[in-house]
Formats: structure tokens, C-alpha cells, sequence
């Protein structure tokens, strides 16, 4: 596969799964929990399935691997920690909209932030 195709597809990726987070975010943002019980549950799916470190699917993986080196450059913050405590709220076990706040952001961030360097390699060409 040519360098554009690689990281045309880490783009693709990286988008699919942004939108769905930060759709989230948003909703989350304007009504504490705004989002309709069906987007919860997607989202809580979404969150299991990287949190499963034993999961063949590469998206996934690759999402996973996107959020867990962004969040190792920053002290403190850890991929599992930031999932489990999104996970615990989707699944109604945590009430604290900080925390889920803070995980749905610093997710958010990472994807944004592979999106943005994806696209400039398939620009450099």
C-alpha cells in the first residue's frame, strides 16, 4: 500500500470514530445527558470493545493505539483510566459528568490530533 493510501485510511479511520465521540461530547455539553439511549449504548459499545486488549478488529486497535499514545505523552493520564471511567458512566455506574466529560475530551483530542497529522502526510505526498 502507497503512503497516501496508508494514511488516507488512518484518516478515514480516525474521522469515523471522532464524529461518534465528539457527537457525544456535544450532546453531553448541551444537556448533561442529551443523547438518546440508543447513542449510549453504541458509545458504551465503542468504549468495551477498546478496551478489550484481546480484539482482532484493527480499527479498533489502531483507534486504541491513537488514544493510548496521545495520553502517554501527558502525565497522568491513562488510556485504561480514561476508558473505564467513560464506560462506568455510560453504563450508569458514575454519575460524575466531569469525569465522562474529560475522558469524551482527551479521546476526542487524540483522534483530532491523528486526523490532523494524517492529513498533512497525504498532503506532503
Amino acid at each position: 500500500m502507497s503512503q497516501i493510501g496508508l494514511n488516507s485510511n488512518i484518516y478515514k479511520v480516525s474521522s469515523k470514530f471522532l464524529r461518534k465521540f465528539n457527537d457525544y461530547l456535544v450532546k453531553l455539553n448541551q444537556e448533561r445527558d442529551g443523547s438518546t439511549p440508543k447513542q449510549r449504548e453504541e458509545l458504551k459499545q465503542l468504549v468495551a470493545q477498546l478496551m478489550d486488549n484481546k480484539s482482532e478488529d484493527y480499527q479498533i486497535q489502531m483507534v486504541f493505539m491513537i488514544i493510548d499514545e496521545y495520553l502517554e505523552n501527558r502525565e497522568g493520564d491513562k488510556s485504561e483510566s480514561v476508558l473505564k471511567n467513560l464506560l462506568l458512566y455510560l453504563e450508569g455506574r458514575d454519575n460524575s459528568y466531569k469525569r465522562a466529560s474529560n475522558s469524551l475530551r482527551l479521546i476526542t483530542n487524540a483522534l483530532d490530533q491523528e486526523c490532523d497529522y494524517a492529513f498533512s502526510r497525504i498532503q506532503k505526498r
